[in-house]
């Protein structure tokens, strides 16, 4: 069943065309030599969108295995807590970390998202809450490797 399972992930991947933007971003990084800022910056950006949309994944399944596209796309939604990102000025700098500073991942907002764990008819919606702090979390780690 698993192998099923892999395969028909595998050919969504395919058909959607991320599995053929992996292949040509390998390409093209192959062919393009960077500089050690843009590498890390790259090497960043890949950590936290696949942290974004990659590890949702893989708590749907574990968690929701029943259900896990479903799941994978509330977690998805979730990721509307950047909203408050439009609120900023300018809307995005490189080396700012979100934690703290905007409204929706401010420090009461994330003791809000956790406590929302302990209710189960909202515990998915504050997974994902929480997952999204956690990997905003490690975009300022990270940045604090490259921007300094």
């Amino acid at each position: 069943m698993s192998g099923t399972f892999f395969y028909n992930l595998t050919a969504y991947l395919y058909f959607t065309g991320f599995l053929q933007t992996i292949k040509i971003g390998k390409l093209i990084l192959q062919q393009v030599k960077l500089s050690s800022f843009k590498r890390e910056a790259l090497i960043q950006q890949v950590i936290h969108y696949g942290c974004h949309f990659i590890i949702p994944v893989f708590i749907a399944l574990l968690l929701y295995r029943q259900h896990w596209l479903k799941a994978y796309g509330i977690l998805l939604l979730t990721m509307f807590v950047d909203i408050d990102h439009l609120l900023a000025t300018p809307v995005y700098a490189d080396c700012r970390c979100s934690i703290g500073f905007h409204l929706l991942h401010s420090y009461p907002a994330i003791v809000v998202y956790i406590v929302l764990l302990f209710f189960k008819p909202v515990r998915l919606v504050a997974i994902g809450l929480v997952w999204h702090m956690a990997t905003d979390y490690i975009d300022c780690l990270l940045q604090a490797v490259y921007c300094n």
